[in-house]
């Protein structure tokens, strides 16, 4: 087998081990596997790291990027096609994530910046116990609702 198979090979399976951890597509992960190895393998020096390492963090690297770009476009309300969950409203939120939207509008009310009353309810969401990434799943769950409802008063407006 050349060296190039198995660049393609262990590309294959970084794309699958990541497509699982990051619950995504696991022929987007591939594609960008592929990329990533036809883009890095003749940049490859034996001597400087094992093919192995090389090419996983490659893909690795690849996949990251593309994932950091969709999640971006997502916490902006920027989807790739139509919105699916338009009906969704702050009251369709987990109970658990109310209490969060409440507290954001009172320090909104109070005259705090964006960035203030995001880092104040992680630090209150911290001391209750809550991990970093059921902070990060709430945030995600209340912009894309917030988002969601956005688009509706939009049409709303536009149909009147």
């Amino acid at each position: 087998m050349s060296d190039f198979n198995k660049a393609l090979r262990i590309a294959e399976i970084v794309a699958a081990k990541l497509a699982r951890k990051y619950n995504d597509d696991v022929d987007a992960c591939l594609s960008d596997a592929y990329f990533a190895v036809v883009r890095h393998f003749d940049q490859y020096q034996p001597d400087k790291a094992a093919l192995s390492t090389y090419i996983t963090r490659a893909v690795r690297n690849k996949i990251l990027d593309r994932l950091r770009v969709v999640y971006a476009r997502k916490s902006r309300g920027q989807g790739f096609g139509p919105l699916t969950d338009a009906g969704v409203t702050t009251t369709d939120l987990d109970s658990d994530y109310q209490p969060l939207v409440e507290r954001a509008l009172q320090l909104a009310a109070s005259g705090k910046k964006h960035w203030t009353i995001k880092t104040t309810i992680r630090t209150e969401l911290r001391q209750q116990g809550w991990s970093g990434s059921r902070i990060d799943d709430a945030f995600d769950a209340i912009t894309e609702s917030i988002s969601a409802s956005k688009v509706w008063a939009v049409q709303a407006q536009e149909d009147e």
